[in-house]
């Protein structure tokens, strides 16, 4: 049998590891090596601090089901974002809204479990979170990179395509950063980029319309050609009508 034996890394004085390939290093490569061990010093620290929720994607979750006439039944959680942030932010949604959450990866069958644990949760009356991305998640996710990422940046107001405004449902820079805030230092924040008016994707994230429903769906909106956010990303609705169901008419 094979042991393995561990001992503590020998570093440098500002904690670069002392290793054969670190040797090898530019100037600028070996100014910033080092910054990766402060960093998870940093984590450390943030840990021994207590743990935050992501109140971003619950925010962003919740002004979906606030709408009156949404028909959303139920999520499929991003399972890589969850590798991070874990499941509990979704927890208080389930119970509130009356919604199954599944938690899944992004290959075909991953997305097909998911589904299928959360149609049984909808036939059994049961409104809770689910994990079908267990390789992956764990239902506290990582605490350390998420300190880091409370380090840096502090949720804020964010406008969501097809949606609008929905308040700390995004991320930025928190002050103390300002000096790396391309925002600020080039003056772009005021940039924005006009919706196209013949788009529904609100209604298609809300489940009202289908992406079939959209006059320019198929024709001046495709994957080469968005005109919303369901048909930027693969995963999208309407990108993934457009591949598998792309003629298939409002009489199906």
């Amino acid at each position: 049998p094979t042991e393995i034996v561990a001992c503590p890394t020998v570093r440098e004085p500002d904690g670069l590891a002392c290793s054969s390939r670190n040797v090898r290093l530019s100037l600028a490569g070996r100014a910033v090596a080092p910054l990766l061990h402060r960093a998870l010093l940093v984590g450390r620290a943030e840990i021994e601090a207590g743990a935050r929720s992501a109140e971003t994607v619950r925010a962003a979750i919740r002004a979906v089901l606030d709408c009156p006439d949404n028909r959303v039944q139920g999520f499929l959680a991003a399972g890589h974002v969850c590798t991070v942030t874990g499941i509990r932010q979704y927890e208080p949604i389930a119970a509130q809204y009356r919604v199954p959450i599944v938690v899944t990866g992004f290959e075909p069958l991953d997305i097909l479990s998911g589904i299928l644990m959360c149609v049984r949760q909808l036939e059994q009356g049961t409104h809770r979170v689910e994990i079908q991305y267990a390789r992956s998640v764990r239902a506290d996710g990582n605490p350390a990179a998420l300190r880091q990422i409370y380090e840096v940046f502090e949720p804020v107001t964010c406008k969501w395509r097809g949606i609008g405004e929905i308040p700390q449902s995004g991320l930025a820079l928190r002050a103390k950063y300002a000096l790396y805030d391309a925002q600020r230092r080039f003056d772009v924040g005021h940039v924005a980029v006009a919706e196209s008016s013949e788009c529904i994707a609100g209604a298609v994230l809300q489940g009202r319309k289908r992406p079939c429903d959209c006059p320019a769906f198929a024709t001046r909106c495709t994957p080469e050609h968005p005109l919303g956010a369901p048909m930027v990303s693969s995963e999208g609705a309407c990108a993934a009508y457009y591949r598998f169901r792309r003629h298939e008419t409002k009489r199906h």
